[in-house]
């Protein structure tokens, strides 16, 4: 949303408000986030496209994989219903 406002060539009063709105956004997304997990989240700081993309690669340490399911697990959780 903000590197393609920033591709559009937005006045900076809307880029602003499209900022200001993406961390409202995300900070909603994480119930009581400590102070520092506010500043991690914060995109505020960033104003290129190399520091949105350092933000993005910063942020994937943080995921975690979903866990391997095996066919039987699957089989077990979706059971073949004959009616």
């Amino acid at each position: 949303m903000i590197k393609d406002s920033t591709k559009k060539n937005v006045p900076p009063n809307v880029l602003t408000a499209v900022i200001d709105l993406a961390n409202a956004n995300i900070l909603g997304l994480f119930p009581n986030p400590s102070v520092d997990q506010q500043e991690i989240l914060d995109l505020s700081k960033l104003k290129t496209d190399d520091e949105y993309e350092q933000y993005i690669q910063r942020l994937s340490t943080f995921l975690v994989p979903f866990p391997t399911i095996t066919e039987q697990q699957l089989k077990k959780m979706f059971p073949k219903n004959k009616n």
